[in-house]
């Protein structure tokens, strides 16, 4: 579990709710089904429009592996499979075939699949610019997820400030009652409710997320980078031993593999 995401947000959860606490007597006196509906339900509605289906699905599923599970990119293993990579293939085209279906890396298997057929045909500036194609059709799909988030989070506000608007509609037109003046103060708390709801869904929960999974998008382009250099070396015969070093140099010293330090 990514204590560090996951306790951020509990953390924020324990401000928001003791302030409610100790400001207003309890979470009761925020309790208001018409705000409700306005920002949850409004949100909700709007989101289905903006982001498809799919979408949602492959958001859920990025929050459950990168947030809570705290699947991060391991650069050491990466380096590691490369170089397995570049001694398979010096033995040819069955032993390098074998090293990677085992490679751990979606876009490492996709970049190495392409190897063999590209040394007669392609030359290494245009192989590099297939690699470079590839890397950033990759790093869109990571970036769509946190993009998708931040377009949702457009929406609560909005959401929040049409329901005080409403809300003041409400009560302007019921001035003109004897007993007004004693529900003004009411009323007004009522119709800012909604806008307190709006800024807490964006702050509390969809901008945090945003970012950590845009933070792990650059991750995410970083080993793209290391992968598209490690298959060019490999293409170019150069010895294992040079690719490992010339690897490393994208890591700082606490990323790289043990006997690299």
């Amino acid at each position: 579990m990514n204590l560090s995401v996951v306790g951020g947000l509990a953390a924020v959860f324990f401000v928001f709710g003791a302030s409610i606490f100790l400001s207003l007597g309890g979470v009761a006196s925020i309790i208001d089904i018409p705000s409700i509906v306005i920002v949850f339900g409004g949100t909700i509605a709007t989101s289905i429009i903006a982001v498809s289906p799919s979408q949602f699905k492959a958001m859920i599923k990025m929050i459950q592996n990168r947030i809570i599970k705290k699947e991060k990119v391991n650069y050491a293993k990466l380096v590691e499979e490369i170089v397995v990579l570049a001694k398979a293939y010096r033995k040819g085209t069955s032993s390098f075939d074998q090293a990677v279906k085992q490679a751990s890396s979606p876009f490492l298997r996709d970049a190495a699949s392409i190897l063999f057929w590209t040394e007669a045909e392609v030359t290494p500036d245009e192989f590099r610019n297939l690699l470079d194609t590839r890397a950033m059709t990759y790093f869109k799909d990571a970036m769509s997820h946190p993009k998708a988030f931040k377009t949702i989070a457009k929406f609560p506000p909005s959401y929040g400030m049409m329901g005080t608007i409403m809300g003041l509609v409400a009560l302007l037109r019921s001035l003109s009652n004897p007993d007004a003046k004693s529900t003004i103060g009411p009323a007004m708390a009522v119709a800012l409710i909604t806008t307190l709801y709006g800024i807490a869904i964006n702050n509390l929960f969809l901008i945090p997320v945003a970012e950590a999974l845009t933070s792990q998008g650059d991750d995410e382009l970083k080993s793209y980078n290391i992968v598209i250099e490690g298959i060019m070396l490999i293409q170019e015969k150069k010895p294992t031993k040079y690719i490992e070093e010339k690897l490393v140099s994208y890591l700082m010293p606490n990323e790289r593999p043990a006997e690299i330090k």
